[in-house]
């Protein structure tokens, strides 16, 4: 009979767990103390406005900003969202007591709530008959702690799409239901962010189901090697992608993914089939992205390859060209070998539209390297660096990271750039951007650290764009930022 008894009790927790609705969405943050104290302080260092400040301090009073009386120091507050995205029954935990403010507000107001060991689990949005009290747990248990100030995860990453109109278009119908055959294969996607009083933090993660094809190729791309092309690329270009990937396992993978979407699209088959052979031979490579003017980008990649130079240039005319010309007709294309100072290159002249610029790209192998650049100089530049590689250079700590992708954004060739536009020379010192991204288990992971300073360089731009747009409605530019 106690077997039996045993039996049953388990049917029930497991019976009960599965009608116990989990939630789509949930936002949890450090308790509110802590987490607007965080806030105002990045709003005083970022964009400090008194107006604006003491607007966010009289919306929260009614809660009991700024010390939060009869809330729980200890534990985070949390938001849930169960049902549709387009209609969610959104619930919010927080632990207080009776006499908190945010207690007398929701009697106040006549919110409808919950409370369970301390814990005032509010009903902020959705169906009025709601019984609260079954979505308590759930809502509770968002609350988890963590080493971020605020986090973010999305469970049924598939709920995004509830609110998207019902597509006209054959390609458009193909493309919602390839996303949506993307997401169901989601298991989570997760997002956080930290302050430590001088950056901001954030980690995010996207985890793929177990035995999914998405599953699959992230399991199959990784691998741990040094980044050695991180010293033939430009050290001072406004972006620089370093990676670590390995193509030849995840070819197979990325073309039953990408087919339907190719299919789609009316893709030509030879260039589907010569974009997975340009996967398949990617290893480490390191790219760098610069912009000299609104129309001339400057752009230098070197890879590792297996393949010939007779090899990359076949690739890459059919993978691009073979694309364009399927939805630019009138394009053209031409590339001829050549062989300058000792470089054997390949150069290739694109041309969209009769009556536009061609556009040239440069293709050259040096020993086990593929390099592609938009200029001869640098195209040569590279080449030279192959052979003759630098001991030092700026990228080098980048190179060892131990990442499989490393994104530098170089905030103050950029800032630098927008200033030029008013006739300003920036000449102040500003560190970068940094975002390392790491392939485990089902999952990619990424890391990135921005600092304060950095945010309000940009923003200060934002403000002076806007002061200038004020002062002039028809457009002229009468004023300038002022330089930092």
């Amino acid at each position: 009979m106690k077997k039996i008894a045993a039996l049953l009790a388990s049917a029930l927790i497991c019976a009960y767990s599965f009608a116990v609705e989990k939630p789509w969405l949930s936002i949890s943050a450090e308790t509110p103390k802590k987490f607007f104290s965080d806030v105002s302080d990045i709003m005083r260092k970022v964009y400090p406005d008194p107006q604006l400040e003491m607007t966010l301090a009289l919306m929260l009073s009614q809660f009991g900003y700024p010390n939060f009386y009869g809330i729980d120091p200890k534990e985070n507050f949390a938001l849930a969202a169960f049902g549709k995205a387009s209609a969610p029954q959104l619930f919010m935990a927080v632990k207080t007591s009776k006499d908190s403010a945010i207690y007398k507000f929701a009697e106040h107001a006549k919110l409808r709530k919950a409370e369970k060991n301390g814990w005032l689990v509010l009903q902020l949005d959705g169906n009025p008959e709601a019984i609260v009290s079954d979505y308590a747990d759930e809502t509770i248990s968002a609350a988890a702690k963590s080493a971020y100030g605020l986090s973010i995860t999305i469970r049924d990453a598939k709920k995004l799409l509830d609110s998207i109109p019902v597509p006209q278009l054959p390609q458009e119908k193909c493309a919602l239901e390839y996303l949506e055959n993307i997401l169901s294969q989601t298991e989570e996607i997760k997002t956080s962010f930290g302050y430590d009083g001088n950056s901001i933090v954030n980690q995010s993660e996207f985890a793929a189901k177990e035995g999914t094809d998405t599953a699959k190729l992230i399991n199959s791309m990784s691998i741990k090697k040094r980044v050695d092309e991180a010293a033939f690329v430009p050290q001072d270009y406004m972006i620089t992608a370093l990676t670590s990937l390995n193509g030849a396992a995840a070819a197979q993978s990325y073309e039953k993914m990408m087919s339907p979407i190719f299919k789609s699209l009316n893709i030509p088959e030879n260039a589907v089939k010569s974009a997975v052979n340009m996967v398949a031979s990617t290893t480490t490579s390191a790219g760098a992205l610069n912009l000299q003017s609104i129309a001339q980008i400057q752009s230098v990649n070197v890879s590792e390859s297996p393949l010939s130079l007779e090899e990359i240039v076949k690739l890459s005319e059919s993978a691009s060209f073979d694309l364009i010309k399927s939805t630019a007709p009138d394009s053209s294309l031409k590339a001829e070998m050549k062989n300058e100072s000792g470089v054997n290159f390949c150069e290739i002249t694109q041309t969209l539209l009769p009556n536009m610029p061609a556009q040239k790209i440069y293709i050259a192998k040096e020993g086990k390297y593929s390099v592609t650049a938009f200029s001869r100089e640098s195209l040569f530049d590279a080449v030279a660096k192959i052979k003759n590689p630098p001991s030092e250079y700026p990228l080098k700590k980048y190179s060892a990271a131990n990442a499989n992708i490393v994104l530098i954004i170089n905030n103050a060739q950029i800032i630098k750039k927008i200033f030029s536009i008013f006739g300003v020379d920036f000449d102040g010192k500003i560190g970068n951007t940094e975002t390392f991204g790491y392939i485990e288990k089902n999952s990619l992971k990424f890391r990135t650290s921005i600092g304060i300073g950095i945010i309000r360089a940009y923003s200060d731009i934002l403000r002076k764009i806007a002061e200038i747009n004020a002062q002039n409605p028809a457009g002229t530019n009468q004023g300038a930022p002022a330089g930092k």
